[in-house]
């Protein structure tokens, strides 16, 4: 399963998805693979095509799978510092955005999340916010109001379009 996971996973440029959607329907079919192809992803961290085609997997096969999204989050909070491409933590926040009413998160893990801020990737900051103002509106801390307004004047276009979309979302 492995050798036909990681072809898929070479398939193609970073910049695009290659067979990753592939990938997850092997995920999806066969859970009992997922500790291997987390396995896969340490043991090819520096592999750009790769760690992105399997992140956007982990994203796609999570949106089909509760089971395969907790253990994908469990997984990234266990190893995010080790991968450093975009495309990593942009799946990563995507994921906890699939049903942020299932998953909860510490506010050691929300601080964690919060140093994605500072990604040069305009992307990886948009969704860090998104994440932060989501799951601290659902906890009732009030501090998503601040994460808005942090937001509201960030240099980023994205992430200030961002939080205009949560300002309104959240009517603040």
């Amino acid at each position: 399963m492995n050798d036909k996971i990681l072809k898929l996973l070479r398939y193609g440029e970073r910049k695009e998805i290659g067979r990753s959607a592939d990938a997850a329907r092997l995920l999806v079919k066969n859970k009992s693979a997922i500790d291997d192809f987390f396995s896969l992803m340490l043991d090819l961290k520096d592999d750009d095509v790769v760690v992105s085609h399997a992140s956007y997997a982990l994203k796609e096969a999570s949106q089909q799978s509760e089971e395969i999204a907790q253990r994908s989050v469990r997984f990234f909070f266990k190893n995010i510092k080790l991968f450093d491409q975009w495309e990593a933590k942009e799946n990563f926040l995507r994921i906890l955005l699939i049903d942020p009413t299932k998953t909860k998160l510490s506010k050691k893990q929300l601080v964690l999340i919060e140093e994605f801020l500072k990604s040069k990737s305009a992307i990886v900051s948009a969704y860090t916010l998104e994440v932060l103002v989501t799951f601290k509106y659902l906890n009732e801390d009030q501090t998503f109001i601040d994460h808005i307004n942090f937001g509201l004047s960030h240099e980023k276009a994205a992430v200030s379009a961002r939080a205009r979309k949560l300002a309104k979302k959240y009517k603040t």
